[in-house]
């Protein structure tokens, strides 16, 4: 015997006994209509959570899977987040940069006064005589 019916594992047994069929650890969370699978005592897969917990996450390898109440940022959203926050940043940094350079600008432009200076040579009228 090798193959257990849904919701248990396989147990091999030490020498002397016989293999049996272990039931699956329980998921916090779960409802009570889930059905489960594993193939350790520590890698509950389950088909269904209750309604007070309803975001069901696959467990990694080797770990189960949870129900919680809220699904929190997936690696995907982070990124987002992530590129977002650069973006808005960068385009800040470059705002900042052009207004700084206006401004740095209108400062040199009030320090130094203009003045123009109109040299006038004065000549008698070679028509005038």
């Amino acid at each position: 015997m090798n193959k257990c019916a849904a919701g248990y594992y396989w147990v091999e047994a030490l020498s002397g006994s016989f293999d049996t069929c272990a039931p699956c650890s329980s998921v916090t969370g779960a409802a009570a209509r889930a059905t489960y699978t594993c193939t350790t005592a520590a890698d509950s897969r389950v088909s269904d959570c209750d309604s007070s917990t309803p975001v069901r996450t696959k467990g990694q390898s080797g770990a189960p899977d949870t129900c919680s109440k809220n699904a929190g940022l997936s690696p995907m959203h982070v990124a987002f987040v992530v590129v977002a926050v650069i973006v808005i940043g960068g385009v800040l940094y470059v705002w900042k940069h052009k207004r700084d350079v206006a401004d740095q600008a209108k400062q040199r432009q009030q320090r130094q006064p203009t003045t123009t200076t109109v040299d006038i040579e004065l000549q008698s009228n070679p028509m005038k005589n």
